[in-house]
């Protein structure tokens, strides 16, 4: 149960990541960046489309890997309580969700509430729902 868990958590990452994209890619500032490497006549919204497709495959695959992991180690006896992760895996989604941050601030300083959104959502899908679905 816990690789499909992985697997749904990845998913609504998936989700989230598009929005977060697509709001970059389109409607920031930076859209001029994304305009030049289109052709005349395609449709801005076109390009959401393989950007979405990219994610889903990411995030799931990404999923399906921390589902794995997470079946692996075997948590049912570190667990806190009903749904919560134990403090070792929480304790590793913490620092995966954390570590793009610095570079991506350094970056994008104006973007820092889309990345801490992103960290967070990370964290509530593979720190919190993964862990509640994978104990049912």
């Amino acid at each position: 149960m816990a690789i499909i868990a992985g697997w749904m958590a990845g998913y609504v990452m998936a989700i989230v990541s598009t929005l977060a994209l697509t709001y970059l890619a389109f409607i920031g500032r930076d859209s001029r960046f994304v305009r030049r490497w289109l052709e005349g006549g395609t449709p801005v919204l076109l390009v959401a489309v393989p950007l979405s497709v990219g994610t889903f495959l990411g995030w799931t695959m990404f999923g399906l890997l921390a589902g794995s992991a997470y079946h692996l180690a075997d948590y049912r006896d570190d667990t806190v309580g009903p749904g919560l992760a134990p403090p070792v895996f929480l304790i590793a989604m913490a620092a995966i969700a954390v570590m793009p941050l610095p570079l991506l601030l350094i970056f994008w300083p104006r973007r820092w509430w889309l990345f801490l959104s992103q960290s967070v959502a990370f964290l509530l899908c593979f720190a919190w729902l993964m862990p509640a679905l994978a104990s049912q």
